[in-house]
């Protein structure tokens, strides 16, 4: 994919994955919500839970966004870069805004109560991606097979 491509696929995800290391050098994989804010993909979580903690310790990164029910459909991003967290509460707020803002659609207001960004924002953390390598694929833009 161009960059272009990539960038307009990845704003059409709902979900990324984020592959952290662990302690013990295992990888540690979960799914999170995003946005892309200034031109770099952020997301957030609780200081306390293992993805931040492995970032804090390790803050190498892989994020992988994936879509395709079946081969010839395939397509993906995947990204490895560093995170740096929000360094203040107003950058983490912002973060925090757009993110939510990104996906309101999704949010079961049974599931969430009373949350906002401000209120998520006193208890979870931002992480920023720099980017250090991209690498994307479309199945969909692989030659045919005759048969």
């Amino acid at each position: 994919m161009s960059d272009k491509e990539v960038w307009d696929y990845i704003d059409r995800q709902r979900d990324m994955h984020v592959a952290t290391i662990g302690k013990d050098g295992a990888p540690h994989l979960t799914t999170n919500w995003f946005a892309v804010v200034d031109g770099k993909v952020a997301f957030n979580s609780y200081e306390s839970s293992q993805k931040m903690l492995n970032l804090k310790r390790d803050p190498r990164v892989t994020l992988l966004f994936a879509d395709g029910d079946t081969y010839g459909e395939l397509r993906g991003v995947s990204i490895k870069g560093r995170v740096r967290f929000a360094d203040e509460g107003e950058e983490n707020l912002r973060i925090m805004k757009s993110i939510h803002d990104r996906n309101k659609a999704y949010t079961d207001q049974k599931i969430t109560g009373k949350a906002s960004p401000e209120s998520t924002a006193l208890k979870r953390i931002c992480a920023i991606v720099d980017v250090e390598k991209i690498i994307s694929w479309d199945h969909s833009k692989l030659p045919r097979l005759a048969g």
